[in-house]
């Protein structure tokens, strides 16, 4: 049994997943992984095969922070397959 709040005590901010629709938290992941795949494209005559895999990590780390764990893992997974596939 948890101790009742006081009334100033503060609520909760809403959590990512309730805050916004599924479509937009998953749909952020998919186009950052798309956005960082091209950029990573379009500087591969500059970085050659150097972390090929590197500029994902921006894409998983705005996947999670605007979707949370569900998008970030997405965003991880397909990071994964693209720079496999492509890179």
């Amino acid at each position: 049994m948890s101790a009742p709040r006081p009334d100033h005590a503060q609520e909760d901010p809403p959590r990512a997943e309730t805050a916004r629709p599924a479509a937009a938290r998953y749909g952020i992941a998919i186009l950052s992984v798309a956005l960082c795949l091209l950029v990573r494209l379009l500087l591969t005559p500059v970085l050659g095969d150097d972390a090929p895999l590197l500029i994902f990590v921006v894409a998983v780390t705005v996947a999670a922070w605007f979707g949370g764990v569900g998008p970030g893992l997405l965003a991880t997974a397909c990071s994964v397959l693209a720079g496999d596939y492509f890179l």
